[in-house]
């Protein structure tokens, strides 16, 4: 139920849910007025209420997803016009698919073949972007193992934003299927890339990168056991996991990224891995086994330095009665003198 409500020179618009006779809210905001064409809209698990064709409330909810009736509620006090409702269906995307986002869907939403899991999107410009702190919206009717998932994208280093492929998604909410994303990770020198597991509400990383550009064309293949994502067919990351073996394909986006250019088709192969990072050059001098920058002329040979004469302690002769002399050491004297 969308309520729009009143008090103290105060507006509010609530979303609700009524089970039994109890109201459970799911969302509300605060607003200067509520004077116009209220819409709610209610397709699967995703509901939301719009004023004058933008949307206000978003959220998901699973507890009451069987068909049912529509109508109004009122207190005293309020009053209503133009009654109408009208029934919306979900279409399937067929594969291969492409979606520009030059056409909007109804109220500069989604078009009707993408299931809203979390959040809500906005189209706008010709792009996507995120109308909540974060948003997931998948392809209905599609059930896919191997997938290629691709999107402009543009994710600035450090921002805090990212934006994510999905593939072989199932459930609700976060449900469960692998993510590949990209990071504006704060204090990082670069744009991260992770290639994620989610499954039973657990999120399980499974690899990850860093790449300088965040900005480009970004893929997601799934091919058997083999992940990898790519940016502009540079292969940035790959790593192999047999845990979720189908489901569908979308897009999630974190903060204020955006994305264009949604492409979804079968995947045939893997992109090759990326290549191998470079052995490391040892960081010692070859000639002297110092730490290389610690030698003053290090393309020379090692100087040599002559060992020290051995100084024997002076000996000391003493002459004994029969007038032989003694040196004091062991074993070694001198003759007598006559």
């Amino acid at each position: 139920m969308a309520e729009a409500y009143g008090s103290q020179g105060k507006a509010t618009l609530s979303l609700y849910r009524n089970q039994g006779g109890a109201f459970t809210k799911l969302a509300d905001v605060k607003l200067a007025s509520i004077t116009g064409t209220l819409r709610l809209e209610a397709v699967g698990n995703s509901l939301k209420v719009f004023l004058d064709g933008k949307v206000k409330l978003f959220a998901n909810d699973n507890v009451l997803t069987a068909a049912g009736g529509v109508g109004m509620r009122g207190t005293s006090g309020g009053a209503l016009d133009n009654f109408s409702y009208e029934r919306l269906t979900a279409a399937a995307a067929v594969l291969s698919f492409k979606d520009d986002f030059a056409t909007a869907g109804a109220n500069a939403q989604l078009r009707n073949v993408y299931a809203e899991k979390v959040g809500n999107f906005k189209v706008e410009g010709g792009q996507v972007s995120n109308n909540a702190s974060s948003s997931v919206a998948v392809l209905n009717g599609v059930s896919k193992a191997d997938v290629v998932v691709k999107a402009d994208v543009s994710v600035a280093a450090g921002s805090g934003h990212s934006v994510g492929l999905v593939a072989r998604y199932n459930g609700d909410g976060e449900g469960s299927g692998y993510l590949a994303e990209m990071y504006g990770k704060p204090g990082v020198n670069g744009v991260v890339v992770n290639i994620y597991r989610r499954q039973g509400g657990t999120l399980t990383q499974l690899g990850s990168a860093v790449t300088a550009d965040g900005q480009g064309a970004l893929a997601f293949t799934a091919f058997g056991s083999t992940l990898t994502l790519t940016m502009n067919g540079k292969s940035l990351l790959q790593v192999r996991d047999t845990t979720i073996a189908a489901g569908s394909a979308g897009v999630r986006v974190n903060g204020a990224a955006k994305l264009d250019n949604l492409d979804v088709s079968a995947a045939t192969s893997s992109p090759p891995a990326p290549p191998a990072p470079p052995t490391p050059t040892p960081n010692t001098n070859p000639t002297t086994g110092n730490p290389k920058g610690h030698d003053n002329h290090s393309s020379l040979p090692p100087r040599v330095v002559p060992p020290r004469p051995r100084e024997d302690p002076p000996i000391v002769v003493r002459t004994l009665p029969d007038g032989s002399r003694y040196s004091g050491l062991d074993d070694i004297f001198i003759s007598r003198l006559f």
